[in-house]
C-alpha cells in the first residue's frame, strides 16, 4: 500500500510538468523576444557625450571611446568612456534607453584605460546633407 501512495504523491506533485501545451491551442502565440536595444549613433551619440562631458565637467575637446554593450554587471544597455584635455580624468559613462544614465569616475570593469579615443566629430548642421544643387 505504501508504495501505491508513494507514486500518487509522486503524480500530485508533478502535476502536469512534462506536458507541452504550445501546439494544443491554434490560438495560442508564443511570446517574441524584445527587440535589441541598438546602440547611439550619430546626432544621438553626440548629445550623450555633450551631456556627459558637461556633467563630468571636464575641459578641452571630448574625446570619446567607441561604444559597447555593457558588462552584466553594468548598469543599462551600452557604456562608452570619455575624456577631456589631457591629463584629464577618464570617464565611464553608461547608457540606457537613449539616455545617459550615469557617468563615473571609470574604473577596471569598464576598460577606458585600454581605449583608443577620438575627438567628437561636430555635428551637421541642420539642413546639410552634403548634396550640391
Amino acid at each position: 500500500m505504501r508504495p501505491i501512495l508513494v507514486i500518487l504523491s509522486c503524480l500530485t506533485i508533478s502535476g502536469c510538468a512534462g506536458f507541452n501545451f504550445s501546439g494544443s491551442r491554434p490560438d495560442y502565440a508564443a511570446p517574441q523576444p524584445p527587440a535589441e536595444p541598438q546602440p547611439p549613433e550619430g546626432k544621438k551619440l553626440t548629445d550623450l557625450v555633450n551631456a556627459a562631458f558637461a556633467t563630468a565637467k571636464l575641459t578641452g575637446t571630448p574625446e570619446v571611446s567607441p561604444v559597447h554593450a555593457t558588462h552584466d554587471n553594468q548598469w543599462g544597455d551600452w557604456t562608452f568612456c570619455v575624456k577631456g584635455a589631457d591629463p584629464s580624468p577618464k570617464y565611464a559613462v553608461l547608457i540606457g534607453h537613449d539616455a545617459v544614465l550615469e557617468v563615473r569616475s571609470s574604473v577596471f570593469i569598464d576598460g577606458c584605460d585600454q581605449e583608443t579615443y577620438q575627438p567628437l566629430a561636430p555635428a551637421a548642421p541642420p539642413g546639410k546633407t552634403g548634396k550640391h544643387k
